[in-house]
């Protein structure tokens, strides 16, 4: 279990920032369901939650959502169910179980840029950005490819768009963490792919996207995962090997592409 000295509760974002500075031992509480599992010893853990931050709401062109929403606040979110083939709440439903995701925040799902995220290769397939007090705003690809340090995420915007997307994973059992997963977007001929689990942080697959793209009315999958796997590299860990989850990554990908054009069609 993990040991603090303090607890804060800040009532404004520049009060918790300015607290986060003071010592590099302090620290964010997100839905504190990883952190209370190290054994290591911070200094002020600060909670977020009376800023606010823990709301979905769903604007004109955009959805926003708060960094202290859950996992389950996204499930019970009546417009996701339908937005982009309800990818949002298939690439969450069955992590570990309905107490956990509640307690689950997306803020730091995302901030923490766990590899074994199925959150975030979903987000990436559907153009995420993110809000963050200090650096501002970005593309979610561009927060995880930089080495941010002692920020605050406040919020996840999605396009509100018209669009088809696929998340498929694989689990040892139903409530485990992806042995590997995909995602596979189609924005008119537009397509966007990515890999988590691998189990590095999950990339959006640029190569394959235009590929697909390029060839949206006589796509060779084949060839199409071809080109998936020289730009993406895969390695072992105890739940799996490099070249197992290659595999596995291959099919799942056919396997979303197929269902992908299944449901554009329809």
């Amino acid at each position: 279990m993990f040991q603090l000295n303090n607890y804060l509760k800040p009532t404004s974002v520049e009060e918790a920032y300015e607290i986060l500075q003071n010592s590099r031992n302090n620290v964010i509480l997100g839905g504190n369901t990883f952190l209370k599992l190290s054994n290591k010893k911070y200094n002020v853990a600060i909670d977020l939650s009376n800023l606010e931050l823990n709301n979905i709401v769903e604007r004109e062109t955009e959805y926003e959502l708060g960094a202290y929403a859950t996992y389950g606040d996204i499930g019970r979110f009546d417009a996701f169910s339908t937005f982009a083939d309800g990818a949002l709440i298939k690439c969450t439903e069955n992590i570990v179980g309905s107490q956990f995701r509640n307690h689950v925040t997306v803020g730091a799902s995302v901030y923490s840029k766990y590899g074994f995220s199925d959150f975030i290769p979903t987000l990436l397939v559907l153009n995420a950005s993110v809000l963050l007090h200090k650096n501002g705003k970005m593309s979610l690809e561009e927060f995880l490819s930089k080495n941010i340090k002692k920020d605050i995420l406040l919020k996840i915007f999605i396009p509100k768009e018209k669009i088809n997307c696929s998340f498929k994973s694989l689990r040892s059992t139903k409530t485990d963490f992806s042995i590997v997963n995909v995602g596979v977007s189609k924005r008119n001929s537009n397509y966007l792919v990515s890999v988590g689990a691998r189990p590095g942080l999950a990339l959006l697959c640029h190569n394959t996207s235009k590929y697909l793209s390029e060839n949206n009315n006589s796509i060779d999958i084949s060839r199409a995962r071809e080109i998936l796997f020289e730009e993406v590299s895969f390695s072992s860990n105890a739940k799996a090997s490099g070249e197992y989850r290659k595999k596995l990554a291959g099919n799942l990908f056919k396997r979303a592409i197929l269902e992908l054009e299944d449901n554009y069609e329809s």
